[in-house]
């Protein structure tokens, strides 16, 4: 009786290191890498490609690019952080890279979120006014929650700059954000100071606004949101 106990808990040892590991669910594994999905509606679209996260986003997806809660997807974190990504952001039907997307603004990038609706999104952009397009790194304060003092700029006017897959952060420290871009993510140009008065807990992530009038997509990777602990959220 010894020698049979081990013989039958063998074969079940070997089906289940034999067995394959359940596959994790396209959402979960979202929220693992990103964060959860907010906001949704028709016309944004986040899906993942591999672990890269895809947002498409239709033509005139947004009516106005002062929307205030445009889908995006979230952490929340409590205090100074820092976070990054790598994005990329294109015209889907672009054959080579810099055709006409139309009279309009399409931006996606790091977002910011409070929950009495102030945010800030920082990120690539391409805007085009009759038939002449700029590209570059923009930011979109509405912090203020006062039409007046609400804001978008450039740091760069590059129609071709903002195809190439650069790299975004912004740090947080007591009531100041700073933003910066980088071509390979280690050496970051100068950045941009923003005093800003924020909740203790805010919501970080990634967010897209479309309001051109061709369908536009950005592509994120290498997200990281680390607490001055180094701690990973």
């Amino acid at each position: 009786m010894r020698h049979i106990l081990p013989l039958l808990v063998l074969p079940l040892l070997a089906t289940a290191l034999a067995a394959p590991v359940p596959k994790e669910k396209t959402a979960l594994k979202m929220k693992r890498l990103y964060g959860e999905l907010a906001d949704a509606r028709k016309g944004y679209d986040f899906t993942l490609d591999g672990d890269k996260l895809v947002l498409t986003m239709g033509a005139n997806a947004s009516e106005t690019l002062e929307e205030k809660n445009p889908p995006r997807v979230e952490r929340e974190v409590k205090g100074n952080f820092e976070v990054r990504v790598a994005a990329n952001l294109c015209p889907v039907t672009e054959k080579d890279k810099r055709a006409e997307i139309g009279d309009g603004f399409v931006g996606a990038g790091l977002c910011v979120w409070a929950d009495d609706g102030r945010s800030f999104v920082f990120g690539p952009a391409i805007s085009s006014r009759q038939g002449v397009s700029a590209g570059g790194s923009f930011r979109r304060d509405q912090t203020s929650l006062k039409p007046k003092e609400w804001y978008c700029s450039f740091d760069r006017y590059d129609p071709q700059q903002v195809f190439a897959n650069r790299h975004y952060r912004i740090t947080r420290s007591e009531k100041e954000l700073l933003m910066e871009n980088s071509e390979d993510g280690k050496k970051w140009e100068p950045g941009i100071i923003h005093k800003i008065a924020l909740p203790e807990t805010v919501r970080v992530g990634l967010v897209g606004v479309n309001v051109t009038t061709c369908e536009c997509q950005a592509t994120f990777s290498d997200f990281s949101l680390t607490t001055p602990k180094g701690e990973k959220k």
